[in-house]
Parts: C-alpha cells; sequence; structure tokens
C-alpha cells in the first residue's frame, strides 16, 4: 500500500500530466524553460519533470532513485503557477516557497521567452550553478591508429569577470608515470544553450613552443542539467578533433567528466572507463566466443544465462540492446549493480568503435561515386 505522501505525489503526478496535455500537449522541456525563466531560483531540471508524471509507474516498478523521489515543495509551488494549478492535496499552490509572489514577477509570455537569452554566456547566470568553479578529471580514448589507451587530464572551469564568460583550461597528461607533466593545453570557453540542454565548449591550444605551434581547435559537447545545490558529478560528452600520429583526420569521440578523484585509478576503474567511452548506439554487439568467456565466469553465469534469452542471435555474433542487461534484475535475484557491471564487461568485448574517423578513403569513395554519378547524366 502506497503510504500517504506516496498518495499525494501520485495526484499531483496524474493533474500535472493532465494540464499538460490540456496546454497542447507541452513537452517537459517547454514546462521546465518556462518555470526557469519566471523562476530562476528553482532552476528545475527537465529529469525532476519526467520524475513527477512518471512517479506512479515508477513507484509500481521500483525503478532505482526513482521510487524513492518525492519533489520538494519550491518544485512543486512552481509547476502549480506555471500551470495554474489551484491546489493540490495538502499544498496552497499560492505559497510563498522560496519565490516572489505573482504579481511582482513578470508574465511569462511570447515576448518575454523571445528576449530571453538563447546561448548564455556569463558565468553568473544561474544556468552555470554547479559547473563554474569546479575541476573536473577527463577522460577519452586516444586516436593514435593502433595504440588507442585511455587518456587522462583535468577541466577546469572558471568565471572571466571582465569579459563575462566561462573559461575553461583542459589538461593533457603526457605520461600517466609521471602525474606532474602534461603534454597538451587547451583554453577556451563555455557556453548554455537552455533550448538545446547542452553545453558547448571550444578549446584553442595553447602553443608551449612557438617554433612549433599545435594549431589546433576542438569543440566538446555535453548535456546540460540545472542545480539546485551541489555540482555536475558525472557527463559524457561527444569531441570534434583531428586524430593524433602521422596523419590527422577529422576524428570525433566520446569523453568521460566527472568530479575531481569520483573515479578511482585501479584496474577495474580503468577497464570500466573504457567501456563506457566505446562509440556504441544502445546495444552491444559481440562475438559468441567473447560472450561465452563472460558467462563463463561463476559471478555473472546467472545474469548471463537471462541475457541469452533475450539476445538476438546473427551468427557469429550476439546483439543485445542495454536495456535488456539492465532489465535482467526484473527476471531474476540481480542487483541493478551487477547489471551494470555485466553491461560494462559487454561494452568491453564489444565490437563498438574506439571513435568515428573521417579516412582518406571516405573523401576518396565520395567524390568518385558523386563525379561518376554526375557523369551519367
Amino acid at each position: 500500500m502506497p503510504t500517504i505522501i506516496e498518495e499525494q505525489t501520485i495526484s499531483f503526478s496524474k493533474i500535472v500530466t493532465k494540464k499538460m496535455e490540456e496546454s497542447g500537449n507541452m513537452t517537459d522541456a517547454e514546462l521546465a524553460r518556462k518555470i526557469n525563466w519566471a523562476y530562476p531560483e528553482i532552476a528545475i531540471a527537465v529529469t525532476t519533470i519526467g520524475k513527477i508524471k512518471n512517479y506512479e509507474y515508477n513507484l509500481s516498478h521500483g525503478k532505482p532513485n526513482l521510487a524513492n523521489y518525492s519533489p520538494n515543495l519550491a518544485h512543486v509551488a512552481a509547476i502549480c503557477k506555471v500551470l495554474g494549478i489551484d491546489k493540490v492535496t495538502g499544498l496552497d499552490a499560492n505559497a510563498s516557497i522560496g519565490m516572489e509572489q505573482p504579481e511582482t514577477r513578470k508574465a511569462i509570455g511570447p515576448e518575454q521567452m523571445k528576449n530571453a537569452p538563447a546561448l548564455i554566456e556569463d558565468p553568473a547566470d544561474l544556468a552555470f550553478r554547479g559547473y563554474v568553479g569546479n575541476s573536473f578529471d577527463f577522460f577519452f580514448l586516444g586516436t593514435v591508429p593502433g595504440r588507442q589507451e585511455l587518456v587522462c587530464g583535468t577541466m577546469k572551469l572558471s568565471a572571466d569577470e571582465k569579459d563575462k564568460i566561462c573559461g575553461i583550461e583542459i589538461n593533457i597528461k603526457k605520461s600517466e608515470h609521471n602525474e606532474a607533466e602534461f603534454d597538451k593545453t587547451y583554453v577556451g570557453k563555455m557556453v548554455i544553450s537552455k533550448i538545446q540542454q547542452a553545453c558547448y565548449c571550444t578549446l584553442v591550444s595553447k602553443d608551449r613552443d612557438r617554433d612549433k605551434p599545435l594549431a589546433e581547435i576542438c569543440s566538446i559537447v555535453f548535456h546540460h542539467q540545472d542545480y539546485n545545490s551541489g555540482a555536475l558529478e558525472a557527463r559524457l560528452g561527444l569531441a570534434a578533433t583531428v586524430s593524433a600520429g602521422g596523419k590527422h583526420r577529422p576524428t570525433c569521440h566520446r569523453a568521460l567528466i566527472c568530479r575531481e578523484g569520483l573515479a578511482g585509478k585501479g584496474e577495474e576503474e580503468r577497464r570500466f572507463i573504457e567501456s563506457l567511452l566505446r562509440m556504441d548506439e544502445q546495444e552491444v554487439i559481440i562475438s559468441e566466443e567473447n560472450f561465452n568467456e563472460i558467462a563463463g565466469k561463476e559471478d555473472f553465469a546467472d545474469i548471463m544465462g537471462i541475457i541469452k534469452t533475450r539476445a538476438m542471435s546473427v551468427k557469429p555474433y550476439y546483439v543485445i540492446p542495454d536495456s535488456d542487461v539492465l532489465n535482467a534484475e526484473k527476471y531474476g535475484a540481480i542487483s541493478h549493480l551487477k547489471c551494470m557491471e555485466t553491461l560494462f564487461l559487454l561494452k568491453e568485448k564489444s565490437i563498438a568503435r574506439r571513435n568515428d574517423k573521417i579516412s582518406e578513403t571516405d573523401d576518396d569513395i565520395a567524390r568518385e561515386y558523386l563525379l561518376c554519378a554526375k557523369g551519367k547524366k
């Protein structure tokens, strides 16, 4: 039986869903954007709206970190005011919960939304809360052909009060055996788009030797989330750059940004990070040989048996959606942590690429085919 608080949250969830449907099927992102414009001190995330709307389902299915979720009063009050909800069980929607009354705030309308900055650069903006002033560990898989080892570094975000921008500096370690030595330094700025829910970082190489300039520009984009308190802990991003080594080719790869010291330095943590950085599409394609190798491990025999019954066999490979691995706990006495560990093992042994590179052959094929096709007409 649900508790009183759970029943109230379920009731609120249904009211919010109905109101959003009545407002022209308003999306979670649209509601979050309106709340953050009207009440920037609340800084509600799109994922929070989703948790509220899906609360009853997640509660009944025991979803980790969601079943125990309970919206705070500030979020409830802001949602009520923006959607025009008069009253929710046990809550006066007009109560002042860390917010000014509506009559002292600007109305939310097309003109106000239009005048809001589409791209946010000023680090004093609430969108930068949880990012600016923090240092992070930075990981990616190297792009030198045949030597694509895990590359480690640091990323710092700082406020430039003079230019009113969020400065970013990334230092890449030259050698994992000498942590004080860095091979490359990149500097630039981070801009946030609340509309696209993205952080855009543009960086330029900082030359240490004027006679040997690196002359490199790269971009990194990762998902933006608002923070009431706390800071960014871990996020995967995508980098656009050129490959290292003798031949520099346009390349994109994943990058892991995480709170300083959050990722350990042991072999197990290293393998976990490498598996996260593989370029897959939310499914694992793994050879039968590697699948059977993991299934042969005593600690993973039960869960691999469950996964095998749901995997699609395309000899000599298995195709396994990530969701099937993470949901294996539904079909046996298996912890969510074990599901995640299994997924990382499968990704580590999968055929997923470490980066996506545009080769000379790719360029040649595009040019030759288009010229030949044009000549036929």
